[in-house]
């Protein structure tokens, strides 16, 4: 395989900074917020990684929902994305639909942690409210923890990506307030599961958008196949924001689903 020594190093260099520090003698306990701080850290270095090494195909799906939430209409997008061992012509997509999300600012800056236990009643209460009560056993041996929105949350322009219009301050402005539940894998510390809700409509907001309702469900997963990079299996996001204080609103399911992931090294499977 071409530069294996390399996916090698730095496979097992992302391996050994995803551990927390221990030893025979002396055992540090790190708290929810800094476990995800390492989580947070991982994915920057596996994201570089993986956007130089691997391509895949990507489908997105948009739905436009009626306010109630029940189905309008659906476009679909189907595109394949390539790594930087591709020409730059090849490897840029000009119908990229992904939403730009700011996850780092979400989670490092919106969240307060706790540690979740499945076997107390009410914890066990609030993962059957994401339709999560079955997760942790599928997860394997995974942290578990609770967020909710910060007493105090940042300023929207501190959390949306650089240049975001309306839509997308909207949808941060949403997340931000959300409450869910993170899974953070115990062996390479990366986000398994990120599942938030918004429970309670809001009217503060900058400008005249605000939001009512608002889902996120993502899941990933180490492929042992791809040098045990971390890539999507699929993300789900729900929105209903209101602009120009309710005259006109919009209410979507945007769709994403990730297979076809191959080594830019190797041979382009039959998928393609």
């Amino acid at each position: 395989m071409k530069n294996k020594g390399f996916l090698l190093l730095a496979s097992l260099f992302l391996t050994m900074i995803s551990l927390p520090a221990h030893s025979s003698q002396t055992t540090i306990a790190l708290s929810p917020f800094e476990i995800i701080r390492i989580a947070v850290h991982n994915a920057e270095k596996n994201d570089l990684l993986k956007n130089g090494l691997i391509s895949y195909q990507s489908r997105y799906i948009e739905q436009e929902l009626w306010r109630n939430g029940t189905f309008k209409s659906t476009k679909k997008n189907e595109t394949y994305r390539h790594g930087n061992a591709y020409p730059e012509n090849i490897r840029k997509d000009a119908n990229n639909t992904d939403y730009r999300m700011n996850w780092n600012g979400l989670l490092l800056n919106s969240y307060e942690y706790e540690i979740l236990d499945p076997d107390r009643p009410e914890h066990k209460k609030f993962l059957q409210k994401y339709q999560l009560a079955g997760y942790p056993k599928s997860c394997g041996d995974c942290y578990l923890f609770k967020f909710r929105p910060k007493t105090t949350l940042p300023n929207v322009d501190d959390i949306a990506p650089v240049g975001a219009g309306l839509k997308e301050k909207g949808i941060h402005e949403a997340a931000m307030r959300m409450e869910g539940v993170v899974f953070i894998n115990k062996e390479y510390i990366f986000i398994q599961r990120f599942t938030a809700g918004l429970d309670n409509s809001y009217n503060r907001a900058f400008g005249s958008v605000s939001a009512s309702r608002g889902l996120i469900d993502l899941e990933q997963v180490l492929r042992q196949d791809l040098d045990n990079l971390i890539v999507f299996r699929r993300g789900e996001i729900m929105y209903q924001i209101k602009f120009a204080y309710g005259i006109r609103a919009e209410t979507r399911k945007l769709i994403w689903e990730y297979d076809c992931y191959f080594l830019n090294s190797g041979p382009e499977p039959a998928c393609k």
